[in-house]
Order: C-alpha cells, then structure tokens, then sequence
C-alpha cells in the first residue's frame, strides 16, 4: 500500500493536472493514452495539492517515512493539535505551491467540517467503515469553489482486511440508499 501511495503522489507531484492512475493487471497505469496530456486549466488555477487519509495517526509514521524516502514535503493534522497549530498547518497547505508542503495528511479530524477546495487529489490509504464517512472527506475536496477535476485514490490491498471493510461500507451504502429511496411511511 505505501509503495503504491508513493508512485501515486511521484506521479501528481511532477505536473499539474495529470490524468489520473489505475490498476491494470496489478500495475498503475495512466488513464490517458498520451501521459503527457493535461487538462485544458487556466495556468492561473493553483498547483495540485493532495490528501492522504490514514484512519489512525499512528499510521502516520510508516507514510512518513516512504514520503521522505520520496523527497515529499508534508504536513499533518489530527486531534491532538491546537487550534492554532492546525490553522497555521492548514494556512500553510492552502497557500503552498511545490516548493512547500502540497500534501496534507489528516485522520478522523479531516471528516468534520473541513473544507478544502485548494485540493483536488485524495488517497485514501486506510478503509473507512462506512459510506457516509467516505462522503463526508470526499466532500472536504469537493466543494465549491473547487476549480478542478477531482482524484479519488482508495488503496486496498488484496487478500486483506481491507477489502473486508471496503466490502462492509460498500453494504451499508446499499442499506442507506435503499432506506432513502423507500416509501415515506417505511421511514418511521
């Protein structure tokens, strides 16, 4: 998983507004046909910045350590911080360009109540349990004024807990979704 997290960040962090990856025959592979061709921005819109979402923080350290190996400049958040600290951190990352840290690495924290359309790339490296929870740190990148096409990367490992839990969270989404499309009295 950390090597394919690293290939995927080398890959973004050599140009803005590369087509995104995908797993062909167990390789990552450019979805474009040509690799070098962007999309039609105005060079006015920001650099690429990205999220890594890691569920726990102590996983930060393995993440860390491959994105350094990777010459990676990062930044963290999570729940012990203060506020200050986090808002001088995500100050920071919404105002970095490729010389600065572009990738922000958060857990649970990043799931409430935070809004960054200065990112466009999200990595999910660690399953979350549940469908809404996976809406909600979509949501974080995708708002308004989000001036970019949008990445979602979700790491699963084969033959893991990870597609377990993708395969649970996948359920309860069925499970919400029928519940909301049913017939109001079946609501109550």
């Amino acid at each position: 998983k950390l090597d394919v997290l690293a290939q995927v960040i080398c890959w973004h962090q050599g140009l803005d507004n590369r087509p995104p990856l995908h797993v062909v025959d167990d390789r990552l592979t450019v979805s474009s046909t040509n690799p070098d061709v962007t999309t039609s921005i105005a060079d006015s819109t920001p650099c690429d910045n990205i999220i890594v979402y890691c569920t726990f923080p102590s996983s930060y350290t393995q993440v860390l350590k491959v994105l350094e190996l990777n010459s990676v400049r990062t930044l963290q958040i999570h729940g012990k911080l203060s506020m200050s600290t986090r808002t001088n951190f995500l100050s920071q990352f919404k105002n970095s360009g490729h010389d600065g840290p572009y990738v922000l690495i958060m857990s649970n924290i990043g799931l409430m109540c935070l809004n960054l359309p200065c990112t466009n790339i999200l990595i999910i490296v660690d399953s979350l349990w549940s469908a809404t929870n996976e809406g909600q740190l979509i949501g974080c990148i995708y708002c308004p004024p989000q001036p970019k096409t949008i990445h979602i990367y979700q790491i699963v490992a084969a033959d893991t807990q990870d597609v377990f839990l993708n395969n649970i969270s996948f359920s309860k989404a069925a499970i919400l979704d029928a519940f909301m499309g049913a017939t109001p009295s079946l609501h109550t």
